[in-house]
């Protein structure tokens, strides 16, 4: 049987014109939709000069479209599959011819049944060949719809090029925008720099706009400023001094986030962000410690948290705390510096101290230890973002003195016996707590100095804290080896208690004792009436300053 190559050979060269007509009209109709749409949307953000989000809407619209048009016009034509027995058919149809180019493809199949004349076949078959090698098979095949469409996609292709190449600065600028750059189309205004206020500012203060312009420069300018709820509000931009490209403006304070945009002319900058930072909150800590043997009566005053009244011998250990990480502290003591350091982190800083420094006790390492006098501080900071208190905080730590006992104390006669016993009435106030009480006698004999010793004096009450005692002493005068006409001087002390401190002593004014014979003794004695003690009384009240005690 006769072989039917040409046949083959032009029925495929009909299926692969289709396909490429199907194809390439698709892909025309697809590049012309992605075209016209690229130019929309140079428009688009040309005149309403989108910021990165609406420049994400806008392309993401453009994506939708030409996956649309994708799945519409070229997914189909490259899924659609053509045989050859179908395409033999167009071809008769074409050709005006009967169906022998049909019959001969089915006759020379070898893997079909056949029947009817071998013969008859052979004859059909030989008859196509003869016939098929002069056959025009695109012959019919119009060409017009995809040319139509081709060509659509060309001119819109060169009339979009040579716009873009006629802007070419626009056009370079527009592909960085859609790539999200920060970059702005060319205007007659520009504004060549955002000098201030940077990315941050600080929260509740002033925030000063500067904007250097260049090319055409304007008369004024404004800035739009959004809040976080949506707030709109618009600051006037004028020149920095007449004639000056610098243009200022002001908002009075922010006390959140903002976004603003710059207008000045026709030129519009991008959205600008505004980070407002908080301002260190400050205090400074003190932990006071009143000597112990005062807690008992020494109360704490404070006029606020950074000022104290506190007791002579007070050690306090201050700590600077903040409500934000620092990255400097300076403390000052009556304008001495002070080293301090991070503790447990940076928002607490305290002393630095020896490895084995006591907070309590280390005057050297700590200027709040031993108070004795009244001192003044002030602490500076600066927080990780470089923003500073706008004054110093400070304090003053108010010392109270101990003040030294108080003693007074009188007997009922000046006479006394060689071997007596007087009995001296006394009165010792301390503000805390009274710790001895003694007595110095001095022995005069013939106008010269013969012996002095100094001698305890019980109090009494051991566990007690004594403040104010008002009792009587006795002197022993059978230890001295005395004589009618001896003098003897008695001095009462009074020390107060201040724990591991030695006390401040006082001492009572002198009471001088005449030795005298019992005769004169006794006479001297009946002139003492019954309201001595009474007497007594009043003289040491007057001589320490206090009332009657109740």
């Amino acid at each position: 049987m006769a072989t039917i190559n040409t046949l083959h050979r032009g029925v495929n060269r009909v299926r692969r014109f289709r396909f490429v007509a199907r194809v390439g009209s698709g892909l025309s109709v697809f590049l012309t939709l992605v075209v016209w749409a690229l130019l929309l949307v140079f428009f688009l953000d040309l005149f309403l000069n989108t910021d990165t989000f609406e420049r994400v809407l806008l392309l993401g619209v453009v994506v939708i479209a030409a996956l649309w048009s994708l799945r519409k016009h070229v997914l189909p034509a490259l899924a659609q599959s053509e045989s050859r027995v179908s395409m033999a058919a167009m071809v008769e149809r074409q050709q005006g011819i009967p169906s022998d180019l049909v019959a001969t493809m089915q006759f020379a199949d070898k893997k079909r049944n056949q029947y009817g004349s071998e013969e008859l076949r052979a004859a059909i078959v030989t008859q196509t060949v003869e016939v098929s090698g002069r056959l025009n098979y695109l012959e019919g095949f119009s060409r017009p719809d995809l040319w139509k469409r081709f060509g659509g996609a060309v001119i819109s292709v060169l009339l979009v090029g040579l716009l873009l190449v006629w802007q070419g600065e626009y056009a370079q600028i527009f592909f960085k925008r859609m790539l999200f750059n920060e970059v702005s189309y060319p205007t007659a205004t520009k504004i060549a720099d955002i000098v201030s206020p940077g990315n941050k500012s600080v929260y509740g203060k002033p925030i000063l706009f500067r904007i250097q312009a260049g090319g055409v420069i304007p008369e004024d300018g404004e800035i739009t400023i959004e809040t976080k709820g949506g707030t709109l509000s618009r600051i006037k931009l004028v020149p920095e001094e007449p004639g000056s490209t610098m243009f200022v403006g002001q908002l009075d304070m922010a006390i959140d986030d903002i976004n603003y945009t710059v207008a000045l002319g026709d030129a519009v900058s991008e959205k600008q962000q505004l980070q407002i930072i908080p301002v260190p909150i400050v205090e400074m800590e003190l932990d006071v410690n009143i000597p112990e043997y005062a807690r008992h009566r020494f109360h704490e005053a404070s006029a606020n948290s950074r000022s104290r009244v506190v007791l002579e011998g007070t050690t306090i250990k201050p700590r600077v705390v903040s409500s934000k990480s620092l990255s400097n502290v300076t403390l000052a003591v009556n304008d001495q510096p002070v080293e301090v350091e991070a503790k447990d982190d940076d928002k607490n800083w305290g002393l630095v101290l020896p490895k084995e420094g006591n907070i309590f006790a280390d005057a050297k390492a700590n200027p709040f230890a031993d108070l004795q006098e009244t001192i003044h501080y002030r602490v500076e900071v600066k927080d990780l973002d470089g923003i500073e208190l706008e004054r110093p905080i400070g304090g003053v730590i108010q010392v109270r003195p101990d003040l030294p006992p108080r003693i007074a104390a009188a007997t009922v006669i000046d006479l006394a016996l060689p071997s007596a016993k007087p009995r001296i009435k006394y009165r010792a106030v301390d503000d805390y707590a009274i710790g001895g009480l003694s007595a110095r006698i001095l022995i005069e004999r013939d106008g010269e100095e013969l012996q002095t010793e100094t001698i305890s004096i019980p109090l009494g009450g051991e566990e007690e804290v004594l403040m104010d005692i008002d009792s009587n002493a006795q002197v022993d005068l059978s230890n001295f080896s005395l004589e009618i006409g001896d003098s003897v001087t008695v001095t009462l002390i009074v020390r107060d208690y201040r724990g591991d401190t030695e006390g401040e002593a006082t001492e009572a004014d002198p009471l001088v004792l005449e030795i005298a014979s019992r005769s004169d003794f006794l006479a001297a004695m009946r002139k003492v009436d019954a309201q001595t003690d009474e007497k007594l009384d009043q003289i040491i009240q007057a001589q320490l300053g206090i009332g009657d005690r109740k």
